[in-house]
């Protein structure tokens, strides 16, 4: 009974400590928590952005009321709930609703800076994956949006340079014939990619808050 007693008071101390070590190390992590969800919301910020500029949207697209409390000069650094849910209104009220209208009436040049854009987001999101990966310091569920708009961005990035002298080009300027038969269902696809991101991006941006 002696030995059964002092077994269980073994398990309890050795819980209790065990416990105690993972609150030091959870408050140790805490400001690097904040500091990894601040990184990851800017970059989401950014993504929604590059759509808006690329798309030619000016600041007028800001609601009045936004514009009038908010410092726009601080908008990278500043990852205020305010500023999110003005970004999210942009990706679902703005951009989305105009993807096709946009690509379909952009020139050579214009997909062009597109897919650069879409190329520094690519790099970023890799960055920023393979930092906090190293680090295991992402929440899982967080982790996977992550990579489902990498995913995205890599499909567009892969599809727009199979044939990257196609896109924005007038019908009798494109010698591809095959591309051509297939140029609605092409911009389709660029369609379905952007729309994709954006809405990845609403979306972890959404859970983030």
């Amino acid at each position: 009974m002696n030995l059964g007693v002092t077994s269980i008071g073994i398990i309890i101390t050795l819980s209790y400590v065990n416990w105690i070590l993972n609150e030091h190390e959870n408050k140790k992590w805490k400001d690097v928590q904040i500091s990894i969800h601040n990184r990851i919301k800017r970059y989401l910020i950014g993504t929604i952005i590059t759509f808006r500029v690329s798309f030619g949207f000016d600041m007028d697209v800001y609601s009045s009321n936004f514009m009038e409390t908010f410092d726009l000069t601080d908008t990278f650094t500043d990852v205020s709930p305010e500023l999110c849910e003005e970004i999210t209104n942009i990706g679902e009220n703005v951009l989305r609703p105009v993807i096709s209208s946009n690509i379909n009436n952009m020139n050579q040049e214009e997909w062009y800076q597109l897919a650069k854009n879409i190329e520094v987001l690519q790099k970023e999101i890799v960055r920023i994956v393979d930092l906090f990966l190293f680090a295991n310091q992402i929440e899982p569920k967080i982790f996977s949006d992550l990579l489902q708009i990498e995913d995205e961005i890599e499909a567009f990035i892969k599809f727009y340079y199979a044939i990257p002298n196609f896109y924005g080009v007038p019908d009798e300027q494109i010698t591809n014939l095959k591309a051509l038969k297939y140029k609605t269902h092409l911009y389709k696809n660029m369609e379905k990619y952007i729309d994709n991101i954006i809405m990845l991006t609403i979306g972890l941006m959404k859970k983030m808050d």
